[in-house]
């Protein structure tokens, strides 16, 4: 058993690995390094192989069996081959049968044959392979009766998902194997697919691609989305074999372009959904890209700020050392700070960006407190993005509504909602928008603590009137680069509240928005506790300060609590609870009072029933004494799902509430039937999509075998 080396190369004598029933064996004809030299493969498992690679799925399986002889000749290296797979498998899918065949045929010539079959495969490959011919090597044909598209998926996993449908084509195949000349056209066949990089889900219904020697044609190619909109590609690709030149024009309606999951690392999530009219030309050297882009409603988009971004720009977490000492470099190396590139060179595009007022975009703002602008609006926008990389935007998005959630110390975060009119304005890099954004957050609380020397000689019975709660504003105004953005704040009464208590209140707040060390402390009470302090804040006359909000801290634990315990120890039904501890002043004087509530809902019939009990009752205050069993159960409801997929119900119920001084304590009865429907265009409000349809109809067809 040896391998024999010279300088005019190799030869093989008896070289045999066999295991049980496997066995590979390679063998020269002679000792002369200028013979042939035959491989023989008899029941070689491709899953044993498969295992070694410690991966969560076999990449590939199936026996081996068969001949190869590779033939030396004086013009170069031939093979003639009789080798098939069986059950060949890839990433644990079946593809089928695989059978290669090569032979001589005449001088410097091999005749070529391959076929795949299988359940949904069925290829075949003829024709000739001639070595020594330097301008036409290839002659062959290509047929594709079927191949599925979950068989391409196998190849590429983790770019594609939920994949079906089949391809059928027919190809001829000529010219050499360094430059080959294809000739043909590839058919999608209800294909079904999601790409990894959209997250959304296509159909191509019945889409073919025409390919020749001088370009990749597409006449109407048309891409569906899930909601049956369609993107749409006309024009081609020439000298593909050389430098590609690009003459393709892109139009789209409606169309979902994105649905990417919230994924942590990774900078941007949500749906898009856009009209779009593009034009490609150029070459595969520098393509020239030219968009007009619309966002359209029903789009919601995030994008977060990287936070090494964010670190950067903000000056975090950096520390600069400088030694006027020199030392020889060899002492001092470190490593060499790696520029940030741009994935987009080599490119130039421009266009539009309009975005409809109904598309809902989020920043986050700070990755890592979850700050987040979420905004809705009108913008039309200019982009370009040069071969060198640089991305430059010019526009304004003039905002109607939205939200800012803002956190204090990472552990309160409160919402803020944007006032109409607020702006961001982009005048060069995408990150270095201009915001100016107004804010509110309103907090309903007493005025007492905030003019506690207006109403220090006050008695107690005079001073209740200042007890009551009230709205106040706390203003947001966030103002400069959005990376960065100066932030500030206001307290202020809404306008139908200035004049209450005779202007006292509103006085006293123009009078702290003055003075920015005590309008910080007061926002931050309003914000964290929820109401005004004093100078001391031990010191305060709404409701005992301290004890207040212990109050409020002790029933938010106990109920969290209390619905802990219950998913914990009583199965078989859905128990929760709500403790709600408070002063109350509706007698004209301070009283704590405490409510528990309690609700039971227990579901049946398969989940399509559902029954809930629940009520309250107070354990503290003048109402303590006066509960009773019904308090516990007064409030009862029922609804019974009629249809499978939960779009009609029945619901009937009985409620006990409390409704104001004038009318008092009343009882509601009712009952209705309900109509369940989650959709994102009005024609779809009571027809089933095509999704739908599909999805019914594969119910309520019959088993096969």
């Amino acid at each position: 058993n040896f391998v024999g080396i010279s300088k005019d190369g190799f030869y093989v004598h008896g070289i045999e690995l066999k295991n049980n029933d496997q066995l590979i064996a390679v063998n020269s004809a002679t000792k002369s390094v200028l013979d042939d030299i035959s491989v023989k493969i008899k029941n070689l498992n491709l899953d044993e192989i498969s295992e070694q690679f410690k991966k969560e799925k076999k990449p590939f399986g199936g026996i081996i069996n068969g001949d190869i002889v590779l033939k030396k000749t004086a013009e170069g290296t031939g093979m003639t081959a009789d080798l098939n797979i069986n059950n060949l498998t890839v990433n644990e899918v079946q593809a089928g049968n695989l059978e290669l065949h090569a032979a001589p045929s005449g001088t410097n010539r091999f005749k070529l044959n391959a076929t795949l079959k299988g359940e949904e495969n069925n290829l075949k490959v003829d024709g000739y392979f001639s070595p020594a011919d330097t301008t036409s090597s290839l002659d062959m044909n290509a047929e594709i009766l079927n191949f599925s598209m979950t068989s391409i998926q196998s190849f590429i996993p983790d770019q594609l998902s939920e994949s079906s449908g089949m391809l059928q084509g027919k190809f001829r195949i000529s010219g050499t194997t360094g430059k080959p000349t294809i000739n043909g056209n590839l058919h999608f066949i209800n294909v079904n697919t999601k790409p990894a990089l959209t997250n959304s889900k296509i159909t191509l219904v019945d889409e073919t691609v025409v390919i020749s020697d001088e370009d990749i044609s597409l006449n109407n190619f048309t891409i569906r989305d899930q909601n049956d909109a369609f993107l749409k590609v006309n024009g081609n690709v020439k000298h593909i074999y050389t430098l590609p030149v690009f003459d393709l024009r892109i139009s789209a309606k409606n169309f979902q372009l994105t649905d990417l999951p919230h994924v942590k690392n990774i900078d941007y999530s949500g749906r898009l959904i856009i009209d779009n009219e593009s034009q490609i030309t150029g070459n595969a050297n520098l393509p020239v890209i030219t968009s007009k882009l619309s966002i359209k409603n029903n789009s919601n988009f995030t994008f977060s700020v990287p936070e090494k971004k964010l670190t950067d720009d903000r000056g975090q977490n950096v520390v600069i050392f400088i030694d006027s000492l020199k030392f020889n470099p060899i002492l001092t190396r470190t490593e060499e700070q790696v520029a940030e590139r741009n994935e987009l060179k080599g490119f130039d595009i421009s266009g539009n960006i309009e975005i409809e007022k109904g598309a809902t975009l989020c920043i986050i703002v700070d990755p890592s407190t979850n700050d987040s602008l979420v905004v809705h609006g009108n913008a039309a926008i200019n982009f370009t993005i040069d071969p060198g990389g640089k991305i430059s935007m010019t526009g304004t998005y003039n905002l109607n509504d939205g939200s800012y959630i803002a956190s204090l110390e990472s552990f309160v975060h409160r919402k803020f909602a944007i006032k109409n009119g607020s702006t961001i304005i982009w005048n060069g890099a995408p990150e270095e928008a201009e915001a100016d954004i107004t804010a509110v957050y309103t907090v309903r609380t007493s005025p007492v603590d905030l003019i506690a020397s207006q109403v220090s000689g006050l008695s107690d019975a005079d001073k209740n009137a200042y007890r009551m709660r009230i709205p106040f504003e706390v203003i947001l105004k966030m103002k400069g680069s959005i990376m960065t953005p100066e932030i500030s704040f206001e307290i202020q009464l809404p306008e139908a509240e200035k004049g209450v208590l005779g202007g006292q209140v509103n006085a006293q707040l123009a009078l702290l928005n003055e003075n920015e060390s005590s309008l910080n402390k007061q926002v931050f009470a309003l914000l964290v506790l929820g109401r005004f302090v004093q100078e001391d804040p031990l010191q305060t006359e709404s409701g005992s300060g301290v004890s207040t909000a212990a109050r409020t801290s002790v029933s938010k634990f106990l109920t969290q609590q209390l619905n802990q315990l219950s998913a914990n120890v009583i199965h078989g039904v859905d128990l929760s609870f709500d403790v709600q501890s408070y002063e109350d002043y509706t007698t004209g004087n301070a009283e704590g009072r405490t409510e528990i509530g309690a609700v039971v809902q227990k579901q049946l019939f398969n989940d399509r029933f559902t029954v809930q009990v629940g009520g309250s009752v107070d354990v503290e205050g003048d109402r303590s004494g006066q509960n009773n069993a019904s308090d516990l159960t007064g409030d009862v409801s029922v609804e019974y799902i009629l249809t499978e997929d939960g779009r009609y119900r029945l619901k009937g119920f009985r409620h006990n509430q409390y409704e104001s001084a004038l009318e008092g304590q009343i009882t509601e009865t009712g009952a209705g039937i309900l109509y369940n429907r989650d959709f994102n265009r009005w024609k779809n409000f009571l027809k089933l999509t095509r999704r739908e349809k599909e999805q019914l109809k594969d119910e309520t067809s019959p088993a096969t075998n």
